[in-house]
């Protein structure tokens, strides 16, 4: 997920109670600029979220053969 606001916490944790066996939380900023609530945050925090801090999306890797999305590419936005 990109983001770290309600919403993209929430689409988290739906992705694991849908069988995603990894989740990572991809946003630009730092923890002291967290926009979700406390219940949220820490909630998909116990449930094994990985989070990314200081990253911000470059571009998207794209299977040659399909054309499907492969992977996205991020670059650290360190403060």
């Amino acid at each position: 997920m990109i983001g770290i606001g309600d919403t993209a916490l929430d689409c988290a944790r739906s992705a694991f109670r849908l069988g995603a066996e990894r989740v990572s939380v991809v946003f630009r900023r730092g923890f002291s600029d967290l926009r979700a609530n406390d219940s949220e945050f820490m909630a998909s925090f116990f449930e094994g979220c990985n989070f990314i801090p200081y990253s911000v999306p470059k571009g998207v890797l794209l299977d040659e053969e399909t054309g499907k999305l492969k992977g996205v590419q991020f670059f650290k936005n360190l403060p």
